[in-house]
């Protein structure tokens, strides 16, 4: 779950945050758009996440149970360094926020990259879609 500081820490973090680089030259390949399922406490969410190359990056997802959907709108800045991508959520839903998370590569094959969150040891797995690609509705997902 992510974990909100103090709007004084996200004041202080922020503006370093947002000046944030991809760290590694082979990070590029995150650049673009990909599209999971599933995260650790929740089967049943689908999510879309877009990384650019100076360094942003927005996530959806929505959580769909019984073809009720609920979405969350994630924005912040990723850096990707020695087989690891951080990503640093500053914002959710618009409300100013804080939670950096890492995780490492397992593989990535041009299409499909597989990944483990660090802290939870969940595994995900990302596929690159287009840039017009959207959620399906829980109605088709479920």
């Amino acid at each position: 779950m992510i974990r909100a500081l103090p709007l004084l820490a996200l004041l202080l973090v922020v503006p370093v945050a947002a000046r944030a680089v991809v760290a590694d030259a082979r990070g590029q390949f995150l650049v673009g758009h990909w599209y999971g399922e599933e995260q650790p406490e929740d089967p049943n969410v689908f999510w879309l996440a877009s990384f650019w190359p100076d360094g942003r990056f927005e996530a959806m997802f929505r959580t769909c149970h019984k073809d009720k959907a609920v979405d969350e709108r994630d924005d912040g800045t990723w850096t990707y360094r020695n087989g690891v991508a951080r990503v640093t959520s500053t914002r959710v839903d618009g409300h100013p926020i804080l939670a950096i998370e890492d995780y490492r590569t397992l593989s990535y094959d041009g299409r499909k990259h597989v990944y483990r969150h660090l802290r939870t040891n969940f595994v995900f797995t990302a596929v690159r879609v287009a840039a017009d690609f959207t959620l399906p509705s829980c109605a088709l997902s479920s």
